[in-house]
């Protein structure tokens, strides 16, 4: 879990996202479209939007290869109506990147300053989860989801494969088979699985290469860039 900046990409990325068209474009592309499907409309100068027209194809192609250059968003080829076609989609790798990045600059307070006091806020209901053993995503994309540790199996890979049982595939920072949690008859254990680029982290501490540790209900799991939570019930 190494913390750097890129500060030259970093910048040229937020000067490609500051045009507010490239970030309705981003939004536009969470599913993948061609550039015939691409439909966006043109601001005003005061920002709003003109909901009556409807910009260019020329535009839009414009817009999107500052997007492509940047990384943000990519191209898969795709078969429409029997033809075979470029299609185009977020790349949520690139972003998440990107948000660990703008994270870590959050992070970096000069010495002695102090965050201010929290502002009261209405209690929030926690969220439901189903019963049984689990591991819940604290950190990453969607915050929330749950992986159940129950049926048949014993061992349940985290990793960014897509064969993985528990499958991070936006988080570029993680190996394809990161860790793995094992169910003994003890319990449940982490096991790092000995090859990954960054290492598997409990509870903020590194475990060595090919180690495992046993987990209780509530130990936070680091791998790459994403964090989970491990539930035993």
């Amino acid at each position: 879990m190494t913390d750097e900046v890129d500060s030259e990409r970093l910048g040229r990325v937020m000067k490609a996202l500051a045009n507010p068209v490239r970030v309705d474009l981003l939004k536009a592309l969470r599913s993948p479209k061609t550039i015939t499907e691409i439909r966006l409309h043109p601001r005003r100068k005061d920002g709003n939007l003109h909901p009556e027209r409807v910009m260019s194809r020329v535009t839009v192609r414009e817009h999107l290869v500052q997007l492509l250059d940047i990384g943000v968003v990519q191209a898969r080829r795709a078969t429409r109506e029997g033809r075979t076609v470029d299609v185009y989609i977020v790349n949520h790798r690139q972003l998440f990147a990107l948000t660990e990045e703008l994270r870590q600059l959050a992070e970096l307070r000069p010495d002695g300053q102090t965050v201010g006091d929290a502002t009261q806020e209405d209690p929030v209901e926690p969220p439901r989860f189903p019963e049984g053993p689990k591991l819940v995503l604290a950190g990453g994309i969607p915050k929330g989801r749950v992986f159940p540790l129950n049926g048949d199996g014993e061992r349940w890979r985290i990793g960014r494969h897509r064969g993985a049982e528990v499958w991070l595939d936006y988080d570029p920072y993680l190996s394809s088979e990161n860790a793995e949690v094992v169910r003994t008859r003890k319990g449940f254990v982490l096991h790092d699985l000995g090859r990954s680029r960054n290492g598997t982290y409990l509870n903020w501490e590194e475990l060595a290469r090919g180690a495992e540790a046993p987990l209780s209900d509530g130990d936070l799991i680091g791998v790459g860039r994403s964090v989970l939570v491990f539930r035993s019930r």
